[in-house]
């Protein structure tokens, strides 16, 4: 990436093309949901109950505010938030099982989370992680944004990388002399799944 910045590689508009119809179907704006949750701390028995309990009465339109103070003594408390469906980010999963393709409006529910965090800025403007603590969140769906595919400018970041992969392997095999014979390459069926 230094070297397209120093001027050292260049890559064309046609390289990047190329690179982007080969890899058009995974380059994507993921799927984003906003809501406004109950969270109630733990795991116990008790908590999930509220959590039943709490599904119940954001389904009759209670705001989320007001049922979080009818469970204040279960120290329950609001959570506003927007989610981006990333799956490497494997913390959120139980929320996307069931929040994936939720509409605004809808009530998701009860669900277990654990190791969330919120970021906030502390009185110098540095962003702060500050740690939700781990227990039953439902929630009431405020917004949703569509899963959407990336334009050609939008992508080229994401492709920069493969583009030079590919360049700078070239040039070392042009610079040392390193032919690849295909028809001599074993076939990869011979091996088998061990």
């Amino acid at each position: 990436e230094m070297a397209v910045q120093e001027s050292l590689i260049t890559i064309t508009d046609q390289e990047y093309e190329n690179e982007f119809e080969i890899r058009r179907a995974e380059l994507k704006h993921p799927e984003r949901i906003a809501f406004t949750g109950v969270l109630v701390p733990g795991g116990t028995p008790e908590s999930r109950a509220a959590g039943a309990e709490i599904v119940r009465k954001l389904h009759t339109n209670s705001p989320p505010g007001d049922v979080a103070k009818e469970f204040a003594p279960k120290s329950a408390q609001v959570i506003e938030a927007e989610l981006e469906n990333d799956p490497s980010k494997r913390k959120f999963a139980p929320f996307w099982e069931q929040a994936s393709g939720a509409s605004v409006g809808d009530v998701v529910g009860p669900i277990f989370i654990r190791e969330w965090t919120e970021s906030t800025q502390d009185a110098q403007g540095k962003v702060v992680q500050r740690p939700y603590p781990d227990g039953v969140l439902v929630c009431l769906i405020t917004g949703r944004t569509d899963e959407t595919p990336k334009t050609l400018e939008e992508s080229k970041p994401q492709l920069q990388r493969n583009v030079l992969y590919a360049k700078v392997m070239e040039q070392l095999r042009t610079e040392n002399g390193v032919q690849i014979f295909e028809d001599k390459l074993p076939d990869p069926g011979m091996y088998d799944a061990q």
